[in-house]
């Protein structure tokens, strides 16, 4: 078996199983700790994270809102610009 090489500056997708574990993490929760919080379920939250089982959309939103992260970032991985540069278009980040 070969394996392409990735070309210079080339970025690794996050898929959100691992985007899920790294909010949990970023907020500094264990699993056990995560699920006390939230109840969730510690069993729905291994299978999120290990990407057996994707989570509903309002059990993400749960976890953006348990965690402090960005809930369009959780979901998809894109990052709002914001609107700091005065244009007004809100554009949007893609930091897969």
């Amino acid at each position: 078996m070969t394996t392409q090489p990735h070309g210079p500056g080339s970025i690794p997708e996050i898929q959100l199983h691992h985007r899920l574990r790294i909010a949990r993490e970023f907020a500094g929760f264990d699993q056990v700790e995560f699920a006390a919080k939230t109840g969730i379920s510690r069993a729905t939250i291994s299978a999120a994270e290990n990407g057996h089982r994707r989570p509903i959309r309002s059990t993400v939103k749960l976890w953006a809102l348990a965690t402090g992260v960005n809930t369009i970032w959780l979901e998809t991985g894109n990052i709002p610009a914001g609107n700091d540069g005065g244009d007004g278009d809100g554009g949007m980040v893609n930091i897969r």
